[in-house]
C-alpha cells in the first residue's frame, strides 16, 4: 500500500500486473509479461491468420517502432495542449510507457532465426562484429526513436555473433545460462532486502549498492546452482 485508497491501491496492482508488467522493485520482470503477449498475439496471427514469414517480419517492425515511439511520446506529451495533453494522461496511466509491446519485435526475430538458421551459418562471425560496433556507435550517437532501433540492433546482433561462434556448444554454457537466468530473477530481491532490512532506506542507491547487490546476487545464485544438485526440493523452486 502507498498511502492511498483501497480503490486506488487495487487499481495500481492490477495496472502494474497487466499493462507495467511490475510492481514496486520488480521492474526486470516487465519483459517476462511483454514475452508472455507476444507469444498470445503470434500464436493468434500465426494460426489465425496464416501470415507469411515477410508480412510478420515487417509487422513485428512496425510494432517495435510504434512501441518505442508510444514510449517516446508518453515521456513528453506534458509539451502538448489540450485534448492531446489530455490523451497522453490517460494513456501514461495506464500503461507507463510502450516497452510491454517490444517484446513482440524479439519474439518474431528469434522464430525467424530458428527458420533461417542455415543461412545464418553462412555468414562470418566477424559481419556481426561491424554490426555491433556500428551499432554500440549508433546508439551513443543519436537519441530518441533512432537510438532504440539502434539498440534493437544491437542486440539482435549480439545474439547472432553467440550463434556462429559457437558459443552454446561450450562446456560452461548451460552453467551460464542457468547463473544469468538466476541473476536476473533474484538480483532485485537482494536489492530490496539490502534497503529494507540492512539500509533502512527504501530507495537506497549509488555504487555501494551496486556492487553489494552484484556480488550477493552472484554468491547467491552459484549457491542455488549448488545446491540444486543436492536438493529436487530446491531444484523444483528455482
Amino acid at each position: 500500500m502507498n498511502g492511498g485508497s483501497f480503490i486506488r491501491n487495487t487499481f495500481a496492482f492490477f495496472k502494474g500486473l497487466l499493462f507495467v508488467g511490475c510492481h514496486w522493485n520488480s521492474w526486470p520482470l516487465w519483459y517476462l509479461l511483454s514475452v508472455f503477449y507476444a507469444f498470445v498475439f503470434l500464436s493468434f496471427i500465426i494460426y489465425k491468420r496464416e501470415l507469411s514469414r515477410k508480412v510478420l517480419a515487417i509487422l513485428a517492425v512496425g510494432v517495435y517502432l510504434i512501441a518505442n515511439e508510444f514510449t517516446i511520446i508518453l515521456n513528453y506529451g506534458y509539451e502538448l495542449n489540450g485534448l492531446g495533453q489530455k490523451l497522453i494522461k490517460v494513456a501514461s496511466a495506464v500503461f507507463v510507457n510502450g516497452r510491454i509491446f517490444t517484446g513482440f519485435f524479439y519474439i518474431v526475430v528469434g522464430f525467424l532465426i530458428a527458420q533461417y538458421k542455415q543461412v545464418l551459418f553462412r555468414r562470418k562471425s566477424s559481419v556481426f562484429l561491424v554490426f555491433i560496433a556500428v551499432s554500440i556507435c549508433g546508439k551513443i550517437a543519436t537519441e530518441g526513436l533512432q537510438e532504440r532501433c539502434f539498440l534493437a540492433s544491437l542486440a539482435v546482433s549480439v545474439f547472432c555473433f553467440i550463434l556462429i561462434s559457437k558459443v552454446p556448444d561450450c562446456k560452461c554454457w548451460h552453467t551460464c545460462r542457468n547463473l544469468s537466468t538466476k541473476i536476473y530473477l533474484l538480483h532485485m530481491i537482494v536489492y530490496s532486502f539490502l534497503d529494507i532490512v540492512i539500509l533502512g532506506d527504501r530507495y537506497a542507491n549509488g555504487l555501494k549498492c551496486f556492487v553489494i547487490t552484484m556480488i550477493g546476487t552472484i554468491i547467491l545464485s552459484f549457491g542455488l546452482i549448488y545446491f540444486e544438485k543436492k536438493s529436487k526440493v530446491i531444484e523444483k523452486l528455482f
